[in-house]
């Protein structure tokens, strides 16, 4: 092709809440696909004046979605999106789109949720309310990235506070459900630690069996907190994304065959995240849950981006689906967005 594409590209602005400690902002962008058959890609342009943009970001043609992180808080900024095709000739501009970025937004929201999450373990495991300078060091610790959840729990468990407690072994066992499960112990379960403890099983060793459950790392993304180090659990990781999905789209807790047969999907890397999700949402027990636009929505939000859905975002894929658009396709703009991916990086799974 030999002119310039003409298309009309339409982008949107929603919002965006990543489980990350930064310094600026973030905006993400969603745009409706080009169709020419000569489509290389898409250039994103932004800047902090109407027009007036700094150098492009590349972004591949099988991409609807894009998040610029690192924006200047209390700045606005503007943007637009051309294509180009395989010639090397671009579209000119789309409509333009701005943002006021506001850092304080998401880097807030996760560390609130952090410090509910210490306030409940120490509420739990020490059994008393946090004093300020040592939430304030355990948060840290947890928004820098330099401690994951597990290692935190540990630190509880072997502190000398938690030790001058000397609980019983029948105390113990209750402090691990409901700080590390947030649950009452079931009585099955509570005999069957407890009986341990008395055969001889040390309290460390009892702590790493909470620790690696997929209950504990469900907890734990529950609060957008990395679990385990980069590598480590990965079956209880696996297990936890399924057992997600299975909570959040088909409403119920999993039946073991079904939770193994994906889990197994993951590890064994036949399926990819994205992949086992899209199993859930068109499997025949979902449809049979007949759910409206608004629903379908709000789980993929739930289910997919472990969060609630921002009004704005929640808003642009219902228009979409009331102006034609299919569920697989809402449902590959999921798929394909920064956000899900970032999920799944906190999973230690591929999306």
């Amino acid at each position: 092709m030999k002119h310039i594409i003409k298309i009309s590209l339409l982008i949107f602005l929603i919002g965006l809440v990543i489980p990350c400690i930064a310094i600026a902002g973030s905006a993400t962008l969603h745009w409706q696909p080009n169709t020419e058959s000569d489509l290389a890609g898409y250039r994103i342009y932004y800047g902090a004046s109407s027009r007036s943009y700094g150098p492009y970001i590349p972004v591949g043609k099988n991409t609807t979605s894009y998040t610029i992180n690192n924006l200047a808080d209390g700045q606005t900024y503007y943007f637009a999106l051309t294509a180009v095709d395989t010639s090397g000739n671009e579209s000119g501009y789309s409509q333009e789109v701005s943002k006021a970025i506001s850092s304080s937004s998401s880097s807030s929201d996760f560390s609130t949720l952090v410090r509910q999450y210490l306030t409940h373990i120490y509420q739990e495991v020490l059994g008393r309310d946090p004093d300020q300078p040592g939430l304030d060091w355990w948060a840290n610790l947890i928004l820098t990235g330099r401690m994951s959840a597990k290692e935190v729990a540990q630190g509880f468990i072997s502190s000398d506070e938690f030790r001058g407690r000397n609980v019983t072994n029948s105390e113990f066992v209750n402090i691990l459900y409901r700080a590390f499960l947030e649950r009452e112990p079931d009585s099955s379960g509570y005999n069957f630690w407890l009986a341990q403890l008395e055969s001889g099983k040390s309290r460390q060793n009892l702590l790493n069996d909470f620790l690696a459950s997929h209950e504990f790392a469900i907890v734990c993304h529950k609060y957008r907190i990395r679990p385990y180090k980069h590598g480590e659990n990965i079956a209880g990781q696996a297990l936890a994304f399924v057992s997600h999905l299975y909570i959040e789209c088909l409403g119920r807790n999993p039946d073991q065959s079904g939770l193994s047969w994906w889990t197994q999907l993951l590890l064994n890397k036949s399926m990819t995240a994205g992949g086992v999700a899209r199993g859930f949402i068109f499997s025949d027990e979902f449809k049979r849950r007949d759910t409206t636009d608004e629903e379908f929505v709000s789980i993929l939000y739930k289910g997919l981006l472990g969060r609630d859905p921002d009004s704005s975002g929640y808003n642009f894929w219902l228009n979409k689906l009331r102006s034609g658009w299919s569920r697989e396709q809402v449902l590959n703009g999921f798929l394909g967005s920064s956000e899900f991916a970032s999920v799944c990086q906190s999973y230690d799974l591929s999306p």
